[in-house]
Protein backbone atom coordinates (compact mmCIF):
# COMPACT_ATOMS: atom_id res chain seq x y z
CA UNK A 1 0.00 0.00 0.00
CA UNK A 2 1.13 3.57 -0.54
CA UNK A 3 1.17 6.51 1.86
CA UNK A 4 -2.29 7.70 0.83
CA UNK A 5 -3.78 4.22 1.30
CA UNK A 6 -2.26 4.05 4.78
CA UNK A 7 -3.57 7.54 5.57
CA UNK A 8 -7.10 6.61 4.47
CA UNK A 9 -6.99 3.39 6.49
CA UNK A 10 -5.77 5.37 9.51
CA UNK A 11 -8.69 7.76 9.17
CA UNK A 12 -11.15 4.84 9.00
CA UNK A 13 -9.49 3.23 12.01
CA UNK A 14 -9.63 6.43 14.08
CA UNK A 15 -13.26 6.92 13.02
CA UNK A 16 -13.95 3.39 14.25
CA UNK A 17 -12.22 4.16 17.57
CA UNK A 18 -14.41 7.23 17.95
CA UNK A 19 -17.58 5.22 17.20
CA UNK A 20 -16.67 2.80 20.01
CA UNK A 21 -15.32 5.25 22.60
CA UNK A 22 -16.90 8.64 21.79
CA UNK A 23 -13.55 10.09 22.80
CA UNK A 24 -13.10 13.77 21.91
CA UNK A 25 -9.48 13.32 20.81
CA UNK A 26 -10.46 10.58 18.34
CA UNK A 27 -13.25 12.78 16.96
CA UNK A 28 -10.88 15.72 16.60
CA UNK A 29 -8.20 13.70 14.80
CA UNK A 30 -10.69 12.01 12.47
CA UNK A 31 -12.33 15.31 11.52
CA UNK A 32 -8.96 17.04 11.05
CA UNK A 33 -7.91 14.22 8.72
CA UNK A 34 -10.76 14.90 6.26
CA UNK A 35 -9.42 15.73 2.84
CA UNK A 36 -9.84 18.76 0.63
CA UNK A 37 -10.13 18.29 -3.11
CA UNK A 38 -6.33 18.60 -3.27
CA UNK A 39 -5.87 15.19 -1.55
CA UNK A 40 -4.53 16.77 1.62
CA UNK A 41 -6.34 17.53 4.86
CA UNK A 42 -7.74 20.99 5.41
CA UNK A 43 -5.61 21.05 8.56
CA UNK A 44 -2.13 20.95 6.99
CA UNK A 45 -0.56 20.30 10.40
CA UNK A 46 -2.20 16.87 10.28
CA UNK A 47 -0.44 16.07 6.99
CA UNK A 48 2.82 17.36 8.41
CA UNK A 49 2.40 15.03 11.41
CA UNK A 50 1.52 12.15 9.07
CA UNK A 51 4.66 12.76 6.99
CA UNK A 52 6.73 12.89 10.17
CA UNK A 53 5.26 9.56 11.30
CA UNK A 54 6.06 7.98 7.92
CA UNK A 55 9.62 9.30 8.10
CA UNK A 56 9.97 8.01 11.68
CA UNK A 57 9.06 4.49 10.55
CA UNK A 58 10.97 4.63 7.26
CA UNK A 59 14.00 6.51 8.53
CA UNK A 60 16.31 5.08 5.83
CA UNK A 61 13.95 5.91 3.00
CA UNK A 62 15.11 8.67 0.66
CA UNK A 63 12.06 8.56 -1.60
CA UNK A 64 9.32 11.14 -1.52
CA UNK A 65 6.69 10.35 1.09
CA UNK A 66 4.06 9.68 -1.59
CA UNK A 67 6.35 7.14 -3.30
CA UNK A 68 6.85 4.93 -0.25
CA UNK A 69 5.17 1.53 -0.40
CA UNK A 70 4.53 -0.23 2.87
CA UNK A 71 3.08 -3.40 4.25
CA UNK A 72 -0.05 -3.47 6.36
CA UNK A 73 2.12 -3.96 9.47
CA UNK A 74 4.39 -1.02 8.58
CA UNK A 75 1.33 1.17 7.97
CA UNK A 76 0.08 0.18 11.45
CA UNK A 77 3.41 1.33 12.88
CA UNK A 78 2.95 4.65 11.06
CA UNK A 79 -0.57 4.96 12.53
CA UNK A 80 0.72 4.40 16.05
CA UNK A 81 3.59 6.85 15.51
CA UNK A 82 1.12 9.42 14.14
CA UNK A 83 -1.10 9.02 17.21
CA UNK A 84 1.92 9.27 19.52
CA UNK A 85 2.83 12.56 17.84
CA UNK A 86 -0.72 13.76 18.49
CA UNK A 87 -0.51 12.63 22.12
CA UNK A 88 2.77 14.48 22.60
CA UNK A 89 0.96 17.69 21.67
CA UNK A 90 -1.46 17.41 24.58
CA UNK A 91 -4.00 14.58 24.37
CA UNK A 92 -5.87 13.63 27.49
CA UNK A 93 -4.72 10.71 29.65
CA UNK A 94 -7.54 8.37 28.59
CA UNK A 95 -6.62 8.77 24.90
CA UNK A 96 -2.93 8.27 25.65
CA UNK A 97 -3.82 4.95 27.33
CA UNK A 98 -5.86 3.96 24.28
CA UNK A 99 -2.87 4.63 22.00
CA UNK A 100 -0.61 2.62 24.32
CA UNK A 101 -3.02 -0.34 24.06
CA UNK A 102 -2.66 -0.26 20.27
CA UNK A 103 1.02 -1.13 20.70
CA UNK A 104 0.40 -4.32 22.68
CA UNK A 105 1.52 -7.47 20.91
CA UNK A 106 -0.87 -10.22 21.97
CA UNK A 107 -2.00 -13.47 20.35
CA UNK A 108 -5.41 -11.95 19.62
CA UNK A 109 -4.85 -8.28 18.91
CA UNK A 110 -8.34 -6.87 18.34
CA UNK A 111 -7.10 -3.39 17.32
CA UNK A 112 -4.82 -4.94 14.70
CA UNK A 113 -7.68 -7.08 13.40
CA UNK A 114 -9.81 -3.94 13.05
CA UNK A 115 -6.85 -2.23 11.36
CA UNK A 116 -6.69 -5.05 8.79
CA UNK A 117 -10.41 -4.57 8.08
CA UNK A 118 -9.85 -0.84 7.52
CA UNK A 119 -6.93 -1.53 5.18
CA UNK A 120 -8.95 -4.06 3.20
CA UNK A 121 -11.82 -1.62 2.86
CA UNK A 122 -9.49 1.05 1.49
CA UNK A 123 -7.58 -1.08 -0.98
CA UNK A 124 -10.58 -2.99 -2.36
CA UNK A 125 -11.94 0.13 -4.07
CA UNK A 126 -11.11 0.26 -7.75
CA UNK A 127 -11.13 2.97 -8.95
CA UNK A 128 -9.69 4.66 -5.89
CA UNK A 129 -12.23 6.23 -3.54
CA UNK A 130 -11.12 8.77 -0.93
CA UNK A 131 -13.03 10.43 1.89
CA UNK A 132 -13.34 14.11 0.97
CA UNK A 133 -15.03 16.82 2.97
CA UNK A 134 -17.58 18.49 0.69
CA UNK A 135 -18.97 21.86 1.61
CA UNK A 136 -22.62 22.31 0.64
Amino acid sequence: MNTNDAYDAAQKFIDYCYSKTNHDDAALIASNMLLSSKDRPFDLAVWSDWERAVKNVFFNQNDKIDAINMTEAQAYEVLINFLEIYCSLGADEEFIKLVQKLKLKTAVNLPYSIWKDCVNEVIKHNPRKRNYLIWQ
